[in-house]
């Protein structure tokens, strides 16, 4: 495995366009942060439980239709590479390039998720190789949820749970969970445990698949996370465009999914603005980040659940 820079703050002066090309797939991928607590707030307020309402979300555009920006299009081009990568090691050496993600050891995201009525606010936040904390509010009567991840389990703290079913609640956690590790791949690859244990206990490369048009060099993810991945990376560009997970809610398995599209130039950079989750093939919201912050000082303590949590899981 290639020798890294496991373990740093990215200064000022090493923000150069490489990086900020990188808050491009940065805002991209994480788009969805969170989907499953948001889903558990429309159940309890009544906005969601019955599978028609979940049907009447199918009307909004797939991402298989969206048609790329010219900022997507120069992306690409800028990023294609004359040869391909022939190992996992490449593959994801060329993902940190790209991205920019092997720079980066923490970062803050602001956005808006909603689906045809309904708007949450979102504040995620993450410390490499795997803390992560996401707090939403509610905008219809400004209720609070709050969910994080220290390492070992996950918690959530939330002021309607009497209203919710406790059986989903694993499932919310491990939905908010795959939204929000958006450089999962990276922080993997640059672990101790990956360096101490081997790469392969961690990540494996699975054969190239066609998605939607695109060539994808395809990883699975396991161990880090209390959660099964698999990872679509452009064969062209080694962003990724596309996510997928076997989730289990109750008695029945759910796939869930996480596409990306729509970019938009911003001075220097290119900005992700939108993205959408899918619940077995049916859209279930569309989120934008509005603001990013790569690299804010945090303490690993911002992670613990706190005293008054309701109730803890996903045990690693």
């Amino acid at each position: 495995m290639p020798k890294k820079k496991y373990f740093f703050i990215l200064g000022e002066a090493v923000l150069k366009r490489s990086v900020y090309l990188g808050i491009a797939i940065a805002l991209l991928v994480v788009c969805g942060g969170l989907g499953g607590i948001y889903y558990m707030l429309r159940q309890a307020s009544g906005d969601v439980g019955k599978e028609t309402d979940m049907k009447t979300v199918t009307a909004w555009p797939k991402v298989a239709e969206a048609t790329e920006t010219d900022a997507q299009a120069t992306l690409q081009e800028e990023k294609q590479f004359s040869a391909p990568a022939n190992t996992l090691e490449q593959v994801l050496e060329r993902h940190l390039e790209v991205t920019g993600y092997g720079a980066c050891s923490s970062f803050i995201l602001k956005g808006i998720a909603e689906n045809q009525d309904t708007k949450v606010a979102a504040n995620l936040m993450a410390i490499r190789p795997n803390l992560y904390k996401l707090k939403t509010k509610y905008e219809l009567n400004g209720k609070e949820v709050q969910f994080g991840y220290d390492g070992q389990q996950g918690w959530l703290k939330h002021e309607w749970l009497k209203e919710v079913n406790l059986g989903n609640i694993d499932f919310f956690m491990q939905v908010a969970l795959f939204e929000s590790s958006l450089m999962h791949l990276a922080w993997t690859y640059q672990s101790e445990l990956a360096l101490k244990l081997g790469i392969n206990k961690f990540l494996q490369r699975l054969p190239q698949e066609r998605w939607q048009g695109r060539t994808c060099e395809v990883i699975m993810s396991r161990g880090l996370l209390p959660i099964t991945m698999y990872h679509y990376l452009d064969a062209e560009t080694y962003a990724e465009v596309y996510r997928k997970a076997e989730i289990v809610d109750g008695t029945k398995s759910i796939l869930v999914e996480m596409k990306y599209s729509g970019t938009k130039k911003i001075g220097d950079s290119l900005a992700g603005i939108h993205c959408q989750l899918y619940f077995d093939g049916e859209l279930h919201e569309a989120l934008d980040w509005a603001k990013v912050r790569l690299n804010p000082v945090m303490l690993s303590a911002l992670f613990a659940a706190p005293v008054d949590v309701s109730i803890t899981g996903l045990a690693l």
